[in-house]
């Protein structure tokens, strides 16, 4: 790379710097301190059934200002059916209720968005659509954007998006009160501050069914008393993924580190999803970007925002509605610690596991204690299938002697009954010599019963011997252990062993 075009690709990577930074400072709510607020501060909203909100204990957090006015935040809901493209429909109008295609009988999901968004996002619709393909229910898109007034809803700054909160979620729960249809066949599904959204709304309507946090959101929520944010006790059983809890230059991720429901998945460990580096090294790689920002960049800054900055946040809504349709499991293993997980040590499920997602309710009758995680894809598909695996092998003259330049990538084919696996490399951080340590592996498909392996290296120019001695494989979910004995040396040549019972001796 020559000095005129290595000085091109460090600006672009210092603007796209530049930008990212802003948009997080916003996103996460860094703002110089608004003026002082006192408990007596309250606000009467227009519409009576809303009443009024003041800075009260549990309200009195110091940045957060009192709530718009409904009017102002214009929350629209809109009812999607199997017989009906869309319905506009308001709990202040009841005969825009009672002639809609709405069914009492059927369950009901309403999806809340978070900060910025509005009801025409992908995500949002991608995941209706999900569901009404999978069964006839009555969905209901909450779009709080503040319909065409600026800075309003959840585009107004942070602080003002937070403190909007309360007004949206008093309204959902005053649209639930009128619907007709049990509490108990109602299902809120937010994501960031929908999901604490989904909270105040189910506090309104005194009950419902199941909450799904996706990603909860953390700034001004985090460590704070439950009455202010989402908890276990806002639904008959609440599920929460979370996708975005890792501190970036000294903020803390979007998502909150709270356990908050009745089951928590921590896909990835939580912190930061894979593959999500992917967006910024294509946008610096392929994208122009301009030494200042006009209007019309607009739009491309604000897909760099979704693809880059909050990749990790909005992965979230992702694999729920992945999960919708049942293809993948995602089963999810309870852990004491991610580091644990990686290690293969919880893979054994003792009726303790779950599926991530639109399918968590399956779980409700357990009383989980601990958190639950799984590896998942760094690509659309997301789901994979989790698999702990054990490489005893040695390098040398015996199977005790360490060599030096044993090989540093090594790769799997596992072959099962149902499927066989792409290729699986292994880096040498991962492979553990003459250990009974596990670490996990993923396949895209389920490979049921597995039957057989194959191991080989690759780019071994001195022909180095490697002794592999056994491998052992953990099923999913822990179902069943598969012993494959080689006790051979292997250059660059497939060695390839069948699966045999775990109690043989190699």
């Amino acid at each position: 790379m020559d000095n005129k075009i290595a000085t091109q690709y460090s600006s672009k990577i210092m603007i796209a710097s530049v930008v990212i930074l802003a948009i997080i400072q916003a996103c996460a709510g860094i703002h110089p301190l608004p003026g002082t607020f006192t408990s007596t501060d309250k606000v009467c909203d227009p519409d009576p059934r809303l009443g009024c909100f003041s800075h009260q204990s549990p309200f009195d957090r110091i940045l957060v200002p009192l709530p718009q006015s409904s009017r102002k935040i214009g929350v629209l809901f809109w009812l999607y059916t199997r017989f009906c493209s869309y319905q506009s429909i308001h709990y202040s109008n009841p005969y825009s209720i009672s002639p809609s295609n709405f069914k009492g009988n059927k369950d009901t999901k309403i999806i809340v968005h978070g900060y910025l968004d509005d009801s025409s996002t992908y995500w949002m619709n991608d995941m209706k659509d999900k569901l009404l393909q999978l069964d006839d229910f009555n969905v209901i898109l909450v779009d709080w954007s503040g319909s065409q007034l600026l800075l309003a809803g959840s585009r107004a700054d942070y602080l003002l998006s937070v403190a909007n909160t309360r007004i949206v979620g008093a309204q959902i729960g005053e649209l639930i009160k009128a619907l007709p249809v049990s509490r108990e066949r109602i299902h809120i599904i937010g994501h960031s501050l929908g999901a604490h959204i989904a909270s105040y709304a189910a506090n309104r309507a005194d009950l419902v069914g199941r909450i799904t946090g996706l990603d909860p959101a953390a700034p001004l929520f985090q460590d704070m008393v439950t009455d202010i944010r989402l908890d276990k006790t806002d639904a008959l059983f609440v599920d929460v993924i979370h996708t975005d809890t890792n501190p970036f230059i000294g903020i803390d991720g979007f998502g909150t580190k709270n356990p908050s429901g009745h089951v928590d998945f921590w896909p990835n460990g939580g912190e930061s999803q894979p593959g999500c580096l992917k967006p910024l090294q294509k946008q610096l790689e392929t994208k122009k970007i301009p030494t200042k920002l006009e209007k019309r960049d607009l739009e491309e800054t604000l897909e760099l925002t979704r693809n880059v900055v909050c990749c990790d946040h909005n992965r979230a809504q992702q694999l729920f509605t992945e999960s919708i349709d049942k293809s993948c499991s995602l089963i999810a293993y309870p852990c004491n610690n991610y580091q644990d997980f990686l290690h293969g040590k919880c893979m054994k499920c003792n009726g303790k596991c779950a599926s991530m997602g639109y399918h968590a309710i399956d779980y409700s009758h357990i009383h989980f204690k601990q958190r639950l995680f799984i590896l998942t894809d760094p690509e659309k598909p997301y789901c994979a299938y989790n698999y702990a695996i054990n490489i005893a092998e040695s390098v040398g003259e015996s199977e005790d002697d360490w060599f030096p330049m044993a090989p540093k990538i090594i790769f799997l084919k596992i072959y099962g009954n149902l499927a066989i696996s792409a290729d699986i490399k292994l880096e040498r951080s991962v492979q553990i010599k003459s250990s009974d340590k596990q670490f996990i592996i993923t396949s895209k498909e389920n490979l049921g019963e597995i039957k057989r392996i194959d191991v080989w290296q690759d780019n071994n120019p001195l022909g180095i011997k490697w002794f592999i001695h056994t491998i052992n494989i953990v099923g999913n979910q822990g179902t069943k252990t598969y012993k494959f004995c080689f006790k051979n040396w292997n250059k660059t040549d497939k060695a390839t062993a069948d699966a045999l019972d775990k109690t043989v001796k190699c």
